[in-house]
């Protein structure tokens, strides 16, 4: 995910952190502010399976995947080299000052400011982010920086171009997970305004959310074929299934986000719950 502006929420993040395992949601809430408490769990289940091929959020996950981002890490997928990964571990050694994590603070800093994806001074950080995976406070850090650097961008653009359900803003939200909500021209604010483009104006001005969301996830899918970014074309490539699964979603119809859901990802199916999220074992 790309790094942004750090935005103040209004929503407070609550999460039981036992390593991996699925989240207390923001608290309640009702649209037209975001998602309720069900459609939170669902949305996160889904991103969750996009993401790690899990339904249950990965706060020890960390990996390079070679995609020009060094390690992806974490529930909100955090990487070195875009300084989100940075807010994260900033967090913790406020929290917790002089954490293992500690040295490594300059480098990404450095990293976040170059968008440096050389992970060769990051040696061992690996092993320690896995290992923090059962810490409350590391789980925390996590969350508050997925509140400030994806929901609450992503409702902002919700409500900025009139969208109403919580498939909307489920779709937005899986955006910047993906794409970050940067001002580069594969971040999330880019594919917004191609989409107001070809449809010519958005739900907002009278574009219907469903005609508006099929021609989101039509862009979205070919910048993940074609990114400017040619770095992490390889990974982006593999990840169009998760485009596709959302688009069956809209050509549902379940706008609501009502359980069971239905999802064709990866060569896999899923059937998301209001209890969890389950693989197709035939």
């Amino acid at each position: 995910m790309s790094i942004t502006k750090l935005v103040s929420g209004t929503a407070a993040i609550i999460v039981c952190c036992g390593g991996v395992g699925a989240a207390k949601l923001y608290g309640t809430q009702t649209q037209p502010d975001g998602f309720t408490d069900s459609q939170k769990k669902i949305t996160e289940e889904i991103v969750s399976i996009f993401e790690n091929d899990t339904p249950s959020l990965q706060y020890g996950y960390i990996e390079n995947l070679h995609d020009g981002r060094g390690f992806t890490a974490g529930r909100g997928g955090f990487t070195s080299a875009t300084g989100d990964m940075l807010a994260v571990l900033k967090k913790f050694n406020e929290a917790e000052p002089n954490n293992v994590f500690t040295k490594f603070i300059p480098s990404l800093e450095k990293k976040a400011q170059e968008e440096d994806e050389n992970v060769d001074d990051l040696d061992g950080i690996d092993k320690m982010w896995t290992s923090c995976a059962t810490d409350p406070v590391f789980c925390k850090c996590q969350d508050q920086v997925v509140n400030e650097l994806i929901y609450q961008p992503s409702l902002k653009h919700w409500k900025a171009e009139g969208l109403q359900t919580p498939l909307g803003l489920l779709v937005i939200y899986d955006t910047v997970v993906e794409h970050g909500d940067g001002n580069d021209p594969d971040g999330t604010p880019a594919i917004i305004a191609k989409t107001d483009q070809i449809e010519k104006g958005n739900p907002g001005s009278g574009v219907r959310e469903t005609e508006w969301l099929h021609t989101f996830l039509d862009v979205r899918r070919q910048d993940l074929l074609n990114p400017t970014n040619t770095k992490t074309q390889a990974a982006w490539a593999d990840s169009v299934t998760r485009c596709d699964a959302l688009n069956n979603i809209v050509y549902d119809r379940n706008m609501q986000l009502t359980a069971p859901i239905n999802l064709s990802v990866f060569g896999e199916n899923w059937t998301v719950t209001n209890d969890t999220a389950t693989r197709d074992s035939s």
